[in-house]
């Protein structure tokens, strides 16, 4: 392929396939740019998205805090995931050693969990073996 080193943008001397040959390699290039740009920018959203998750977290936690203390019950949509939920069982397990169904559904709830479902959350953890119930509603790790 013959390229225009004159500089003078005269692509008379080129033929059509040169020509389209060049033309889809300028739109390759072109893409592969945008791309580029597009990632750094999507970095910074992301960068920013963190920035304000964190925020929106430590704002929430104080309120949610300040409501516990008041003697309210809080529902954190963001915490009722089996995840959270289930983390949060096992380590207020671990940390009691033995504890009764009773009193961690009162914690969760001082946490600020919705405790509907917390006998399938037991059931779950138990099913896979992350707890164990020497008696009824007394749960151990």
């Amino acid at each position: 392929m013959k390229r225009d080193t004159t500089g003078d943008g005269n692509f008379d001397k080129f033929s059509s396939e040169e020509l389209f040959a060049l033309a889809k390699e300028r739109a390759r290039q072109e893409k592969r740019a945008l791309r580029e740009a597009s990632k750094a920018e999507i970095l910074e959203l992301r960068k920013q998205r963190k920035k304000l998750v964190v925020q929106t977290k430590k704002a929430l936690a104080e309120i949610d805090a300040r409501i516990v203390a008041m003697g309210g019950a809080v529902r954190n949509v963001a915490t009722t995931n089996r995840r959270g939920v289930s983390e949060t069982i096992l380590e207020l397990v671990g940390q009691a050693g033995e504890i009764t169904r009773k009193d961690l559904k009162e914690q969760m709830k001082a946490r600020g969990f919705n405790t509907t479902h917390l006998s399938q959350n037991l059931a779950y953890l138990k099913r896979n073996g992350r707890v164990k119930s020497p008696k009824r509603s007394v749960y151990t790790v």
